[in-house]
């Protein structure tokens, strides 16, 4: 299994990071859903978990847009843009701050324990 240092930290800023990225797409609210659903963001238990629910998320949500968009060009339509680079740009930004942080307590958590890799690492 894959696993971080201070996996439940980790997989927070994953999180945070993944939903600034996916604001930029025009689509973004439906995009939202597969990082917020519980099978997926419930990792406070075991935080190890997560990345592997979130790819299941990802593969199914990759098939509800791409079917999504087939559908939208066969009706000739085109999807509502969402994006608002303004969020975009200050989610960035505080996700910035969050992974000095994080990187921070990885060295700190490296001097305290020798067991604490600042890497993935397969188990």
């Amino acid at each position: 299994m894959l696993s971080f240092a201070l996996p439940q930290r980790w997989a927070d800023l994953y999180a945070t990071w993944n939903l600034a990225f996916v604001s930029h797409y025009g689509d973004f609210p439906y995009l939202v859903p597969k990082l917020l659903i519980p099978q997926v963001n419930g990792y406070q238990d075991s935080p190890e978990e997560y990345i592997y629910n979130r790819l299941l998320a990802l593969y199914c949500q990759l098939h509800f847009t791409g079917f999504g968009r087939v559908d939208l060009a066969r009706q000739g339509r085109k999807a509502i843009d969402w994006h608002d680079e303004a969020l975009t740009k200050l989610w960035s930004s505080v996700n910035r701050d969050s992974a000095g942080k994080y990187s921070e307590a990885v060295k700190s958590a490296g001097r305290g324990a020798h067991d604490a890799p600042s890497s993935p690492t397969l188990a």
